[in-house]
């Protein structure tokens, strides 16, 4: 359907909008906005949609819905940016205070999801540079928490040659996320920062 959306498939498209003003509504039903604040929000907010669908990258299960909601949490900051009574009236002075926590929420959440999306950027295509062996035993170690021994057993391998593979990927996985993130200012995922005893490597980690 979100495919059909973005290539402009009239049906997908019309499916897609009721789909996304669903979960718009029921952000606004979750933050106890009046039925005329809710309408101005769903069509506020699907005119965005409208415009920034080919920008959105899924990045994940829920992802979609984070953007959604992230568009809406701005639609309504907006809107009470825009309201005439915002500094006279303390209930809109209120919801001015939690405006702005929901767009500092807002833009914590985009970080964390422009991170991860980098981070399986980086898995992606270090995987293209290794061995089927060698990303197998580093990936049931290192993101499964599967016991050395145990990978070992499943993969085929000696124990000592496990830990080589996690090291070895780990590596190659930071120099990537350097090349990728220059400028950006991300630090290392913390992911890449729990065998520092065995990588060559310092810098704060970052929770992904």
């Amino acid at each position: 359907m979100l495919a059909g959306a973005v290539a402009g498939d009239p049906v997908d498209w019309n499916r897609f909008a009721e789909h996304c003003q669903r979960v718009i509504a029921s952000w606004c039903r979750s933050r106890n906005l009046s039925e005329a604040d809710r309408d101005d929000v769903v069509q506020e907010s699907l005119l965005i949609v409208l415009m920034k669908i080919h920008q959105f990258r899924r990045v994940g299960r829920g992802s979609l819905r984070a953007w959604l909601r992230a568009i809406a949490w701005r639609c309504r900051c907006e809107a009470v940016l825009r309201s005439d009574s915002v500094m006279q009236l303390q209930e809109s002075h209120q919801q001015f205070a939690a405006a702005s926590d929901q767009i500092s929420e807002l833009e914590e959440e985009f970080e964390r999801l422009r991170r991860l999306e980098l981070l399986e950027e980086c898995l992606a295509s270090v995987r293209q540079r290794l061995q089927p062996t060698t990303w197998l035993a580093f990936q049931q170690l290192a993101l499964q928490n599967i016991p050395g021994a145990q990978v070992a057993q499943q993969v085929g391998i000696t124990l000592e040659a496990v830990y080589a593979a996690r090291r070895r990927v780990v590596l190659q996985l930071r120099r990537e996320w350097r090349r990728r993130a220059a400028g950006k200012g991300f630090p290392i995922p913390a992911v890449l920062h729990q065998h520092d005893d065995e990588a060559d490597d310092s810098g704060p980690a970052a929770s992904v």
